[in-house]
């Protein structure tokens, strides 16, 4: 568990709040939680802030929703769900070992993404500089279940909607779409979205620090360009 120490900067050093430095090994990675108005490098702030959607998955592709059907579920809905036997996936993440799995399909845009220019539809991380503020899907394709409507706006309604049908023994119907919902990876096996929001968010990371270095190699041309 991390600890949360309150700091200031003092003449280019952290030192603890009441005086004196802060005792740690060398070498000890921490993460700054800082006031942006005390951020004195327009540029470092925007680079750190900077808001973008990512397109980590395109429209028409397969995901799969992890359900934990009713024991009394109707026996034409079982028809509806994976084959167990042929569905590979991962374990990284909190599924209930009796779930089963639904394909539904990323479709075209919503009217809100259309407004921001975007043609195709798919899966979005949303971020703010290396931070993860959600994701964000088109229009979902729902499996042709009797009495459920053909789409959903988002995976949580997607979900929601799936669950108020063959999860009936549970009170809410809400769940966590980073682990309730799969996508597939090109050797077949399935995992969850968890996992590819963590290499995108390791790729925000990279994007960032690119943008920083850049700012910092403008810095140092300006500076020759100067001294000439």
């Amino acid at each position: 568990m991390a600890l949360r120490i309150p700091v200031r900067y003092v003449n280019g050093y952290w030192e603890m709040i009441s005086g004196g430095g802060l005792p740690v090994a060398e070498g000890a990675l921490a993460a700054i939680c800082i006031d942006p108005s005390q951020i004195t490098d327009k540029n470092f702030l925007s680079a750190v802030t900077e808001k973008r959607w990512v397109r980590i998955l395109r429209s028409g592709t397969p995901l799969c929703v992890a359900i934990t059907p009713d024991a009394n579920l109707r026996p034409e809905l079982l028809k509806f769900f994976e084959d167990p036997a042929h569905f590979r996936h991962s374990y990284t993440t909190k599924i209930n070992v009796n779930a089963r799995f639904l394909r539904i399909h990323l479709a075209g845009p919503t009217d809100m993404q259309k407004s921001r220019k975007e043609n195709l539809g798919g899966l979005w991380l949303k971020l703010k500089g290396t931070i993860d503020r959600g994701v964000e899907s088109s229009i979902i394709l729902l499996p042709s279940v009797p009495g459920l409507k053909d789409t959903a706006i988002s995976l949580n309604h997607a979900f929601t909607m799936l669950s108020e049908v063959f999860e009936t023994q549970r009170i809410s119907h809400t769940g966590n779409v980073y682990e309730q919902v799969l996508y597939q990876e090109s050797g077949g096996v399935w995992h969850p979205l968890k996992d590819l929001r963590n290499k995108e968010l390791a790729n925000a990371g990279r994007h960032v620090i690119k943008s920083l270095w850049d700012l910092v190699a403008a810095g140092m041309a300006s500076n020759l360009f100067e001294e000439k």
